[in-house]
């Protein structure tokens, strides 16, 4: 009789323990989406609402910069060429009309791969990475994995296609197909809006 007793109090024990223990442990709704070559593992939040505030600044950002087709930071250096070009003594219309185009055709991209990339980095997370924080040198890493690995790479765009704001216009879109077919638009906007 003693030793059924002490075997109901060890699992009585155990059970109290597990309790305690979960209480203990904050939730954790994060799932694993993708494993990359080098081992590198990417969670993203069950539930996409639940992402912190930490992290909704910069995807408001990027999902804005998705609907203009360009990042931000192309914008800005395309309007400041045109402003350049417009002060001259003898404005340079060339390069007004060059911007211009570069301009009208990102707008007519659903999205250019960086800003895609961009929307990842905040969707996701790698290995021990926490969703409560955001540090710039983590989301470098990912971009550095990503391309090293074309296949994660491919994963990445599309996984991050849903979260823009075209993703309504056309949610069945290939990113990658869509991203060979637009090449020379891309190239164009490279070309007008990089800074040499």
């Amino acid at each position: 009789m003693n030793w059924f007793k002490r075997q109901k109090n060890k699992v009585s024990r155990w059970l109290l323990m597990r309790k305690i223990k979960k209480i203990a442990e904050p939730p954790t709704d994060k799932e694993l989406v993708y494993t990359d070559k080098s081992g590198n593992r990417f969670y993203v939040l069950k539930n996409s609402a639940n992402l912190p505030a930490e992290r909704c600044l910069p995807a408001w950002v990027y999902t804005n910069d998705s609907e203009y087709g360009l990042t931000s930071a192309r914008l800005r250096y395309g309007f400041a060429k045109q402003k350049e070009a417009i002060n001259k003594p003898n404005p340079d219309l060339v390069t007004i009309s060059q911007i211009i185009g570069a301009f009208e055709a990102a707008d007519s991209l659903y999205c250019e791969p960086e800003i895609l990339l961009n929307l990842a980095s905040v969707y996701t997370t790698m290995n021990d990475e926490r969703f409560d924080e955001f540090a710039d040198y983590i989301q470098k890493e990912k971009r550095r994995a990503w391309d090293k690995d074309n296949e994660a790479k491919s994963f990445f765009l599309q996984f991050a296609y849903r979260f823009s704001k075209k993703y309504s216009e056309q949610p069945k879109l290939n990113v990658l197909d869509y991203l060979k077919k637009v090449k020379p638009v891309l190239d164009q906007i490279g070309l007008n809006l990089d800074p040499r």
